[in-house]
């Protein structure tokens, strides 16, 4: 690089720094993803493998293990070093293998929100159409417009498979405006569920029973915290700085997967208490019942209410 001007010589010590930073983020999001499943394995066996088949069930299996299975394939790809060759064979193979993992996790928040809202046909429509257009730009931009960033190349001889779907011709590259488009149907879609939900419980509030009130008072912290997500890394792909362009992104396709398989886990919990659960609240509902009865003054527990023995 002692022949390439200052300026191109700076272009690649950023592309390093991306690259590094881009590795990390795909490590530790794994790394949340195995250890959310391993510490969630017991409830897994108890509330979903025992449980009979239905759409949420098989959407929970599909995104637990989907993601399980598919990122492995991804840390090859980008965190290992890779001539352009391999990569040009393998890029599109990575970043089509990443939609599902979002969307399976989309699906499952949504159905949760149908059920909550009562199962209105009219929610159901509206979310499911929704679901159809993220899906679409989703697999329009993972599986269309991203291209192997072969400017990479051009400074290093091995590095990881990493797409863009925007890029220059020559130096530099820029980052994608289709990932910051997918992230915006992204925020849209969980301000739609989070919109249907704040609308049933304020017109129904009333009647809600100790489940959906679970629902509301924790799974809407899911909803919340992957619009926040959403909306951090979509704001990343609109800034000047390329340093920080897309931080997060990797975080925001991955940890969907953990935050909708807790939901689901947290909501079968409190639906299908184990034995020890229902030993522990009938001992706290006789403890409570014993604390009402009345006792006149003086009289012994073991006596009746005249001090005599019972």
């Amino acid at each position: 690089m002692s022949g390439l001007p200052l300026e191109v010589v700076q272009i690649a010590v950023e592309m390093l720094t991306s690259i590094t930073a881009s590795r990390y983020c795909i490590a530790s999001a794994y790394s949340v993803v195995v250890y959310d499943w391993l510490t969630s394995l017991d409830q897994e066996i108890a509330y979903i493998s025992k449980a009979r088949w239905s759409p949420v069930k098989g959407a929970y299996i599909f995104c637990r293990y989907w993601t399980l299975i598919v990122v492995p394939f991804l840390v090859w790809g980008c965190i290992f070093d890779h001539n352009m060759e391999t990569c040009q064979k393998y890029v599109h193979a990575l970043y089509a293998s990443l939609p599902p993992i979002t969307i399976s996790a989309q699906f499952i928040l949504m159905m949760r929100a149908y059920a909550f809202c009562g199962r209105r046909r009219s929610v159901f429509v509206v979310l499911s159409t929704g679901l159809l257009f993220l899906t679409a730009v989703y697999i329009w931009v993972m599986a269309r417009e991203m291209q192997l960033v072969e400017v990479f190349f051009f400074f290093f001889s091995r590095t990881g498979c990493f797409a863009e779907s925007d890029q220059s011709t020559q130096y530099s590259y820029v980052g994608s405006w289709h990932l910051a488009l997918m992230l915006i149907a992204s925020v849209v879609f969980d301000f739609l569920n989070i919109f249907f939900i704040a609308r049933h419980y304020i017109k129904e509030r009333g009647t809600i029973g100790p489940l959906a009130q679970t629902f509301i008072n924790q799974g809407l912290v899911v909803y919340l915290v992957m619009t926040i997500m959403n909306v951090f890394t979509m704001g990343t792909f609109f800034s000047s700085n390329t340093k920080v362009s897309g931080a997060g992104s990797w975080h925001a396709l991955y940890l969907p997967s953990p935050l909708a398989c807790r939901l689901v886990l947290m909501l079968r919990k409190k639906a299908m208490p184990t034995d020890t659960e229902l030993l522990v609240q009938y001992s706290q509902m006789v403890d409570e019942a014993l604390e009402m009865i009345p006792v006149e003054h003086g009289a012994h527990p073991n006596h009746g209410v005249d001090g005599d023995a019972a």
